[in-house]
């Protein structure tokens, strides 16, 4: 993030203003020279349109992100200095089914980053690299070349374009999977301790005053988690479907393990031995338990579409129409 200048800040400085600006202007100067091939190119075949169209799609995809990044950095900063404050430390944490939790969730967000980073990396340098080892004036991208423009000076401005895909796209997913997964673990935290304290029996008075201390405790953390700011940014980041499987590992799966998680708060409530005790301090944590978690938690893209497997499901099963649709009309000229 900070090579296009969209890293976190409180304030936004006036070098990465211009890094990111620049960025975004060179994806758009991308999209410009693959809008041409529809307008100038006068051999016009298939594989030049669907090449064309990739083009603008990868680099709509790559400005649209960057400009929402920058536009959300105070608030990623922001959230990033709430996470340090008040998620709760379960690696030092003495149960067990957290930290089981915690380390298979975490794994899954460590092998998916890894994976799209040196996927993405090699993806975009084999395109960006393709004069130099097909030793042919061929360009990473399908665009419309300009006789104006030398073919190095194109071929270069390109493979930068590449670059600042590879650098710009994958951080901002990183960063979500990441977060989304912390979260998940909060939560299920929170539904442990829920489960724990609903579970415990309250004999003396100081059981019920460490009663009403860890209930305040995890009120106070649910109702973080439920907080508008973090839910809007959750919600924002996943503002635009990217229809690959960097999709499913990325977005759906741990926007899947967040949404579960969130339902089964109220669930667990009554999956307790609350009965066993008639104390009015139990009754009302569950009341407020209760109250809270009814309140929707789900992610969605541009506020339209819901991120789960339902709608991934959905999502591919489109996909593969349309490739099938295309791939006919492919064959049919």
């Amino acid at each position: 993030m900070k090579f296009c200048g969209t890293e976190p800040r409180a304030k936004r400085s006036w070098s990465g203003i211009i890094r990111c600006w620049f960025n975004i202007l060179c994806t758009l100067g991308m999209i410009y020279l693959a809008a041409l091939v529809f307008v100038l190119e006068k051999d016009l075949t298939f594989v030049k349109v669907t090449g064309a169209i990739d083009t603008i799609v990868l680099m709509s995809h790559c400005a649209l992100k960057m400009v929402s990044i920058y536009l959300q950095q105070p608030i990623m900063f922001e959230l990033l200095e709430r996470k340090r404050l008040h998620f709760w430390d379960i690696e030092n944490s003495s149960s067990k089914e957290k930290k089981e939790y915690r380390k298979k969730v975490l794994g899954y967000a460590q092998f998916v980053i890894l994976f799209f980073t040196v996927a993405s990396i090699i993806a975009c340098s084999s395109f960006g690299l393709q004069p130099l080892y097909l030793r042919k004036k061929v360009l990473g991208v399908s665009t419309y070349i300009p006789q104006s423009i030398s073919f190095y000076v194109l071929a270069i401005y390109e493979s930068y374009a590449l670059f600042v895909v590879c650098f710009g796209i994958i951080p901002f997913d990183i960063s979500v999977v990441y977060m989304l997964c912390l979260i998940s673990v909060q939560w299920k935290s929170l539904n442990i301790e829920i489960k724990n304290i609903l579970d415990s029996k309250i004999d003396t008075l100081e059981d019920q005053q460490l009663f009403k201390a860890k209930a305040i405790r995890c009120v106070e953390h649910h109702n973080f988690l439920k907080r508008p700011e973090l839910r809007e940014l959750v919600r924002r980041s996943l503002y635009q479907c990217n229809l690959s499987n960097q999709f499913i590992l990325l977005y759906a799966i741990p926007a899947q393990f967040l949404s579960t998680e969130t339902q089964i708060s109220e669930e667990i409530v009554f999956d307790t031995k609350w009965y066993n005790t008639a104390c009015k301090d139990k009754k009302l944590f569950i009341w407020m338990i209760s109250s809270v978690a009814k309140r929707e938690v789900a992610l969605k893209a541009g506020k339209i579409l819901t991120v789960n497997y339902e709608f991934t499901f959905k999502m591919y099963r489109s996909i593969i129409s349309y490739y099938m649709f295309l791939r006919t009309m492919g064959s049919n000229h």
